[in-house]
């Protein structure tokens, strides 16, 4: 899919700005919650570059990651060759496996903290539960190999059934139809266990309305930089992301001829390339521009189109339950309260109960 193979790249650079920590700590507790083992399988759909992926498996947790492109996987595979083996650049900042596994112990002391301060007292038995095995899966934590596995949510064929599923920073808003979300948690329940937790964040329709909807937002970020516009179409409920992005590439094959002297001022182009492509709403239509500047390093404009739909609650329960689901929690995110009209993501938490 080499549609997403730039912004791959720099996905998780443009997105410094979500806080992992806090959404790390509150799925925990969703987990702990719900009598979740601290040595589960789980897998996580639309996993990106695996950021939660392998926070969770810090924690002892056998996880997998599942996503549709493949360009997105190769990071998550990079990032954790850099953590389980570490690279020359982690060598010259002096950066040490120990120090890694130092990071663990901290992150694992802060759930500790947080969690006990924050989950009802009926609940710490599970929390004292926990905290036995973490000692015995330690090894596991530090060295866990994680599967990054490409393929389509809707159509999981998971190697064995897994005890939950989850899907974070709204991946599932990237599903663009009801049958879509209704086939994708189809698919999921067919792959987890009895009893198996489906966990899943949306977006809703409020955000998309109050915080992006005619937003524009640029950032030059040296090596390159993009303008990001937004729309979101209240008939059809789609909002659209229109993403434009400017970065240079050297051009060895070709060094020593000159091209364009102000890429600042740059028009036109010596070549284009027009494609157009669907992947679960996420890159719909891409234009790549290609020209050369003095230093003889390729500039490349690349246009992206992605899409996201606003579900409601009439949607959710009718596709839940069309796959099999009959047992369900919905909270406004970050909390364990009911969502409200001015929520602006919610967590939906579905049980498979076969008997």
């Amino acid at each position: 899919m080499s549609e997403y193979k730039f912004f791959a790249t720099v996905y998780d650079r443009m997105m410094d700005d979500i806080p992992y920590d806090f959404w790390e700590q509150y799925l925990l507790q969703i987990l702990y919650r719900n009598n979740v083992s601290p040595d589960a399988s789980i897998t996580e759909i639309g996993c990106g570059t695996g950021t939660m992926t392998q926070r969770l498996a810090d924690y002892g947790f056998h996880m997998t990651g599942i996503d549709l492109s493949e360009d997105m996987l190769k990071e998550a595979r990079k990032k954790q060759r850099v953590r389980l083996f570490g690279n020359r650049d982690t060598e010259k900042q002096g950066i040490k496996r120990q120090d890694a596994e130092k990071q663990v112990t901290e992150n694992l002391n802060s759930w500790h903290h947080d969690i006990k301060h924050n989950i009802k007292r009926d609940n710490m038995q599970i929390i004292e539960s926990i905290e036995s095995n973490l000692n015995a899966n330690w090894d596991n934590q530090n060295t866990q190999e994680i599967p990054y596995i490409q393929m389509d949510m809707r159509e999981l064929k998971l190697p064995e059934k897994q005890d939950v599923i989850v899907s974070v920073c709204d991946s599932m808003n990237y599903l663009l139809t009801n049958d879509d979300l209704y086939r994708t948690m189809k698919s999921v329940r067919d792959n987890l266990k009895n009893n198996g937790l489906f966990i899943f964040d949306l977006k809703t329709e409020h955000l998309f309305m109050t915080q992006l909807d005619g937003y524009a937002y640029r950032e030059n970020r040296g090596d390159f930089s993009y303008v990001w516009t937004n729309r979101y179409d209240r008939v059809n409920h789609i909002h659209t992301y229109y993403l434009k992005f400017k970065h240079f590439e050297e051009d060895v094959a070709n060094e020593g001829k000159k091209g364009f002297d102000n890429p600042d001022n740059f028009y036109g182009s010596n070549n284009r390339d027009n494609e157009s492509v669907s992947i679960l709403g996420r890159i719909l239509k891409r234009k790549k521009t290609i020209a050369k500047d003095e230093k003889c390093r390729v500039l490349k404009i690349e246009e992206e189109e992605h899409k996201q739909r606003a579900f409601f609650a009439s949607d959710i329960k009718e596709a839940a339950l069309k796959a099999g689901f009959k047992s369900a929690k919905v909270f406004d995110a970050g909390s364990f309260t009911k969502p409200l009209v001015s929520s602006e993501r919610i967590y939906v938490v579905l049980k498979n109960q076969t008997d």
